[in-house]
């Protein structure tokens, strides 16, 4: 997003300054399967529970829980 004239922002009582023509990065968008995206957050420590997707399974909501020690 690139900021068209300078602004003041306010995000629950804090303030953010922009200058026009400043920019934020908004998303960054990665491709996984559903495996990968699993295996990835196990590594993070998270146990997969669910998942759900839809009919051509182009997008996914994951479900994950963390383990009790």
């Amino acid at each position: 997003l690139v900021s068209r004239n300078r602004q003041t922002v306010v995000i629950d009582k804090q303030q953010f300054e922009f200058a026009a023509g400043e920019s934020i990065h908004t998303e960054s968008s990665y491709k996984y399967t559903i495996a990968e995206f699993q295996q990835l957050a196990s590594l993070g420590g998270f146990l997969p529970i669910s998942v759900w997707t839809d009919a051509e399974e182009y997008f996914s909501v994951h479900y994950f829980e963390v383990p009790s020690s």
